[in-house]
């Protein structure tokens, strides 16, 4: 905490001795009254303006009391140093006796984006605040993925795992993603669209969700290094052509345990039949498709 005599002054004398009578305490406020934000495990000093000036002979700033409406949110300490905990908003109040300053901070805990061509696209789709970050809670409010990011030179899109309520990636949504080679899909994905990883000749891995149940046409097809895929489901999601086969590839597709024979059986990925090995096994098999 700093305590400012008065922010207008550039010098005040305080006058030691003699008979003047003990001025009081009119007001304190914010030096910055003005609401304000910060991420997650930022920390703040607020600066207090004492009314008038010369009070602060008469009182103990040591007496100013700290409080935070939500310490869940942000904590503040008895020398007014804020530190952000975690997404949400709290009121910060300073007290003296019956005097009391207050403002209100909005905490966020921004997601961390290792490509910028992907939070730049991110940002341009989802930012409703306009704060330049993508939260957590924003992600959250995300319900499917459109096709921006179709033809783009992102590079990866880990982080699309924090889009939780993602249910459905729409047709082509990544299509043409040449330089693409890794992506964490959200765990509660039910659908892939048709061609939505169309040609994306760098992705090399693709891990299914157990939770994704329908893989459009060619939704993996032309992706001329994707050599290991894991579909954590049981039951086998329904597609056609998945994978495709223009290409000769080399594949390992890894099943949970004891459902190769499902998957091998199953319409939508029995012509896959050669490369579904069980999860915990580390060899491929030498095939083409064709």
């Amino acid at each position: 905490m700093s305590v400012i005599i008065n922010p207008n002054l550039n010098n005040y004398y305080i006058v030691i001795g003699g008979d003047a009578a003990p001025v009081s305490l009119k007001s304190i406020k914010f030096l910055n009254p003005y609401d304000f934000s910060l991420k997650v495990g930022e920390i703040k000093d607020l600066e207090l303006v004492i009314d008038p000036p010369e009070a602060i002979n008469y009182i103990d700033i040591n007496d100013i009391k700290w409080v935070s409406s939500n310490e869940s949110v942000l904590t503040v300490d008895s020398t007014g140093i804020v530190t952000a905990k975690s997404e949400g908003t709290a009121k910060i109040a300073a007290k003296y006796r019956r005097h009391i300053a207050s403002v209100t901070c909005k905490v966020i805990n921004p997601i961390k984006f290792a490509d910028p061509k992907t939070k730049k696209l991110c940002l341009k789709l989802w930012d409703k605040n306009g704060d330049g970050e993508i939260s957590y809670s924003e992600a959250e409010k995300v319900t499917f993925i459109p096709q921006i990011f179709a033809n783009s030179k992102i590079t990866s899109f880990n982080e699309l795992q924090y889009f939780k309520n993602v249910k459905n990636i729409s047709p082509s949504a990544f299509e043409g993603c040449s330089y693409l080679s890794s992506i964490t899909l959200p765990k509660n994905i039910e659908t892939i669209g048709k061609h939505a990883f169309y040609d994306c000749d760098s992705l090399t891995q693709i891990v299914l969700p157990a939770s994704l149940n329908n893989i459009g046409f060619e939704s993996f097809a032309n992706c001329e290094n994707l050599t290991y895929v894991v579909s954590n489901s049981k039951t086998p999601p329904i597609g056609s052509h998945m994978f495709g086969d223009d290409d000769p590839k080399l594949y390992s597709i890894k099943v949970p345990s004891n459902s190769r024979d499902i998957y091998c059986s199953h319409p939508s990925w029995e012509e896959y039949r050669s490369y579904i090995n069980n999860v915990g096994f580390d060899y491929t098999f030498d095939f083409y498709l064709g």
